[in-house]
């Protein structure tokens, strides 16, 4: 999957595939939280699980797990969103499931890495006659989980 991210392609690794190198980025399946909050919905279980499973199954890796937040709002607030969500991926990952921590750091990059800029979302609904709820699934594509790998060992 390629995307473009501060102008720059960007193109995301599989959990499925078998060779990682420092800088690799896996785009998680959708973590979904409560609206401003930090709280993990309970119908994002299966994710965490992916993200799990793969941390289980790569113990050499040292991996961050970076949460994004959308554009909108104040961008201190994001920050600190993100940071908050990142800490609960982390604290159900390894409460609840228990993935080994050693190797883990957690990040919130709040609005600082949009998929999609203000800038560009106008363009793309006004190129496209898009109305205001289409509008939202741009929004929704800058909120994402990223999980990138540090170190190979």
């Amino acid at each position: 999957m390629v995307f473009s991210v501060e102008g720059q392609q960007k193109t995301y690794k599989k959990f499925n595939d078998t060779v990682f190198v420092v800088n690799d980025v896996i785009l998680a399946p959708s973590i979904l939280f409560e609206l401003g909050k930090c709280e993990i919905l309970p119908l994002s279980k299966d994710s965490i699980n992916v993200i799990a499973t793969f941390i289980k199954s790569h113990p050499k890796l040292k991996i961050e797990i970076g949460v994004h937040t959308d554009i909108r709002g104040d961008k201190r607030k994001n920050l600190t969103l993100s940071e908050c969500r990142a800490s609960s991926i982390l604290n159900c990952l390894t409460k609840d499931l228990y993935a080994p921590v050693t190797n883990l750091v957690i990040k919130g990059y709040g609005s600082s890495q949009p998929i999609f800029t203000e800038t560009r979302i106008t363009h793309e609904t006004e190129k496209k006659h898009l109305d205001l709820s289409e509008r939202e699934v741009f929004y929704a594509n800058n909120k994402r989980v990223e999980i990138k790998i540090l170190k190979v060992e």
